[in-house]
């Protein structure tokens, strides 16, 4: 329109310097966030999910030795529905 063509350094310099522009960025959060569910969830919710069903009970490699190392380094989970994991050895 006028054929003055600016770099984009002069053109930033004349934003922030002359027009007192500064940066501006959107934040990355939802519109629809809702603060006090995000720390009920938090304190209630998590606790359960990251404890878990298992139980880590140590199983037992054979029926004379009911805790051998090998089962005390794995700690076999158990699950209620499965029942106890046995490691394979012995």
């Amino acid at each position: 329109m006028t054929g003055v063509r600016l770099s984009r350094a002069s053109v930033w310099r004349l934003l922030t310097g002359r027009l007192g522009w500064s940066l501006q960025r959107p934040e990355r959060r939802a519109v629809e966030r809702d603060e006090s569910e995000i720390a009920r969830w938090i304190a209630h919710e998590w606790p359960r999910i990251k404890k878990g069903p298992w139980t880590h009970v140590p199983g037992s490699c054979a029926s004379t030795n009911q805790a051998s190392r090998c089962c005390l380094r794995s700690a076999a989970p158990t699950h209620p529905e499965v029942g106890p994991r046995r490691c394979g050895a012995g």
